[in-house]
Protein backbone atom coordinates (compact mmCIF):
# COMPACT_ATOMS: atom_id res chain seq x y z
CA UNK A 1 0.00 0.00 0.00
CA UNK A 2 1.30 3.47 -0.88
CA UNK A 3 1.89 5.96 1.88
CA UNK A 4 -0.51 8.82 2.13
CA UNK A 5 0.80 12.33 2.55
CA UNK A 6 1.34 15.59 0.72
CA UNK A 7 2.94 13.80 -2.25
CA UNK A 8 1.18 10.43 -2.69
CA UNK A 9 2.38 10.09 -6.29
CA UNK A 10 6.00 10.53 -5.25
CA UNK A 11 6.22 6.99 -3.92
CA UNK A 12 4.80 5.63 -7.17
CA UNK A 13 7.51 7.50 -9.08
CA UNK A 14 10.26 6.09 -6.90
CA UNK A 15 9.11 2.53 -7.58
CA UNK A 16 8.15 3.10 -11.22
CA UNK A 17 9.68 0.42 -13.41
CA UNK A 18 11.64 1.18 -16.53
CA UNK A 19 8.80 0.30 -18.93
CA UNK A 20 6.39 2.64 -17.13
CA UNK A 21 8.97 5.42 -17.15
CA UNK A 22 9.68 4.83 -20.85
CA UNK A 23 5.96 5.04 -21.70
CA UNK A 24 5.52 8.21 -19.64
CA UNK A 25 8.44 9.87 -21.43
CA UNK A 26 7.22 8.66 -24.84
CA UNK A 27 3.87 10.32 -24.16
CA UNK A 28 5.71 13.65 -23.68
CA UNK A 29 8.26 13.29 -26.49
CA UNK A 30 6.70 16.08 -28.58
CA UNK A 31 6.93 18.45 -25.60
CA UNK A 32 10.65 17.70 -25.25
CA UNK A 33 11.25 18.05 -28.98
CA UNK A 34 9.29 21.33 -29.15
CA UNK A 35 11.38 22.80 -26.37
CA UNK A 36 14.63 21.73 -28.04
CA UNK A 37 13.50 23.10 -31.43
CA UNK A 38 12.47 26.41 -29.86
CA UNK A 39 15.93 26.78 -28.36
CA UNK A 40 18.12 25.35 -31.15
CA UNK A 41 16.20 25.91 -34.43
CA UNK A 42 17.84 22.81 -35.92
CA UNK A 43 16.20 19.39 -36.29
CA UNK A 44 19.36 17.33 -35.83
CA UNK A 45 20.54 19.25 -32.77
CA UNK A 46 17.05 19.11 -31.26
CA UNK A 47 16.94 15.33 -31.74
CA UNK A 48 20.38 15.02 -30.15
CA UNK A 49 19.35 17.08 -27.14
CA UNK A 50 16.16 15.06 -26.63
CA UNK A 51 17.97 11.75 -27.07
CA UNK A 52 20.62 12.66 -24.48
CA UNK A 53 17.92 13.78 -22.06
CA UNK A 54 15.88 10.60 -22.50
CA UNK A 55 18.90 8.37 -21.99
CA UNK A 56 19.86 10.31 -18.89
CA UNK A 57 16.34 10.10 -17.49
CA UNK A 58 15.95 6.38 -18.20
CA UNK A 59 19.33 5.36 -16.79
CA UNK A 60 19.15 7.28 -13.50
CA UNK A 61 16.97 6.55 -10.50
CA UNK A 62 14.80 9.64 -10.15
CA UNK A 63 12.76 10.35 -7.05
CA UNK A 64 10.93 13.28 -8.60
CA UNK A 65 8.80 13.74 -11.70
CA UNK A 66 10.60 12.05 -14.64
CA UNK A 67 8.90 14.35 -17.16
CA UNK A 68 10.06 17.47 -15.32
CA UNK A 69 13.55 16.03 -14.92
CA UNK A 70 13.71 15.20 -18.62
CA UNK A 71 12.43 18.66 -19.58
CA UNK A 72 15.17 20.25 -17.47
CA UNK A 73 17.77 17.92 -18.98
CA UNK A 74 16.61 18.87 -22.50
CA UNK A 75 17.17 22.54 -21.58
CA UNK A 76 20.67 21.79 -20.28
CA UNK A 77 21.57 19.74 -23.36
CA UNK A 78 20.30 22.50 -25.68
CA UNK A 79 22.38 25.08 -23.83
CA UNK A 80 25.46 22.85 -24.14
CA UNK A 81 24.86 22.49 -27.88
CA UNK A 82 24.53 26.29 -28.22
CA UNK A 83 27.81 26.74 -26.30
CA UNK A 84 29.58 24.35 -28.65
CA UNK A 85 28.18 26.26 -31.64
CA UNK A 86 29.43 29.57 -30.24
CA UNK A 87 32.85 28.12 -29.54
CA UNK A 88 33.20 26.79 -33.09
CA UNK A 89 31.87 30.06 -34.57
CA UNK A 90 34.26 32.05 -32.36
CA UNK A 91 37.24 29.99 -33.52
CA UNK A 92 36.31 30.48 -37.17
CA UNK A 93 35.91 34.24 -36.74
CA UNK A 94 39.24 34.55 -34.92
CA UNK A 95 41.10 32.71 -37.65
CA UNK A 96 39.80 34.99 -40.39
CA UNK A 97 40.48 38.35 -38.70
CA UNK A 98 42.87 40.47 -40.75
CA UNK A 99 43.16 43.45 -38.34
CA UNK A 100 46.85 43.70 -37.27
CA UNK A 101 45.94 45.14 -33.84
CA UNK A 102 43.60 42.25 -33.19
CA UNK A 103 46.24 39.74 -34.28
CA UNK A 104 48.78 41.40 -31.97
CA UNK A 105 46.34 41.21 -29.06
CA UNK A 106 45.68 37.51 -29.76
CA UNK A 107 49.42 36.78 -29.78
CA UNK A 108 49.76 38.69 -26.52
CA UNK A 109 46.94 36.72 -24.89
CA UNK A 110 48.52 33.47 -26.10
CA UNK A 111 51.89 34.47 -24.63
CA UNK A 112 50.32 35.32 -21.28
CA UNK A 113 48.34 32.08 -21.35
CA UNK A 114 51.50 30.04 -22.03
CA UNK A 115 53.23 31.72 -19.07
CA UNK A 116 50.70 30.20 -16.63
CA UNK A 117 51.73 27.10 -14.65
CA UNK A 118 50.85 23.83 -16.42
CA UNK A 119 48.09 22.75 -14.01
CA UNK A 120 46.46 26.19 -14.14
CA UNK A 121 46.75 26.30 -17.93
CA UNK A 122 45.16 22.84 -18.25
CA UNK A 123 42.21 23.83 -16.07
CA UNK A 124 41.66 27.07 -18.00
CA UNK A 125 41.82 25.18 -21.29
CA UNK A 126 39.29 22.58 -20.13
CA UNK A 127 36.91 25.22 -18.79
CA UNK A 128 37.24 28.11 -21.27
CA UNK A 129 38.15 26.38 -24.51
CA UNK A 130 36.69 22.87 -24.22
CA UNK A 131 33.55 24.05 -22.38
CA UNK A 132 33.64 21.66 -19.43
CA UNK A 133 31.92 22.69 -16.20
CA UNK A 134 33.76 23.15 -12.91
CA UNK A 135 32.51 19.75 -11.76
CA UNK A 136 33.71 18.04 -14.94
CA UNK A 137 37.11 19.74 -14.74
CA UNK A 138 37.36 18.67 -11.10
CA UNK A 139 36.73 15.03 -12.08
CA UNK A 140 39.27 15.18 -14.90
CA UNK A 141 41.92 16.87 -12.74
CA UNK A 142 41.05 14.77 -9.65
CA UNK A 143 40.48 17.81 -7.54
CA UNK A 144 37.57 19.44 -5.75
CA UNK A 145 35.14 21.78 -7.49
CA UNK A 146 36.09 24.58 -5.09
CA UNK A 147 39.79 24.20 -5.88
CA UNK A 148 39.13 24.19 -9.62
CA UNK A 149 36.97 27.31 -9.39
CA UNK A 150 39.61 29.10 -7.29
CA UNK A 151 42.47 28.17 -9.65
CA UNK A 152 40.54 29.17 -12.78
CA UNK A 153 39.50 32.50 -11.26
CA UNK A 154 43.10 33.10 -10.18
CA UNK A 155 44.32 32.33 -13.72
CA UNK A 156 41.78 34.74 -15.21
CA UNK A 157 42.91 37.45 -12.79
CA UNK A 158 46.60 36.85 -13.59
CA UNK A 159 45.91 37.02 -17.33
CA UNK A 160 43.73 40.13 -16.98
CA UNK A 161 46.37 41.93 -14.88
CA UNK A 162 49.28 41.05 -17.20
CA UNK A 163 47.37 42.07 -20.32
CA UNK A 164 46.24 45.38 -18.78
CA UNK A 165 49.79 46.18 -17.63
CA UNK A 166 51.32 45.63 -21.03
CA UNK A 167 48.61 47.45 -22.99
Amino acid sequence: MLKKGPFPGLFRLIYMNRAEKRQLLADHYLDFYSLAMAMLHDKDDACDAVQEALVSTLTRPISTDPVGYCMQTVRHEAVNIMRRRLKVAGLKETDSVEDPDHQLLLKHVETVYKSLPKKMRTMVELYDIDGYTYVEVAKIMRSSKTTVRRIINEAHEIMRTKIEQEL
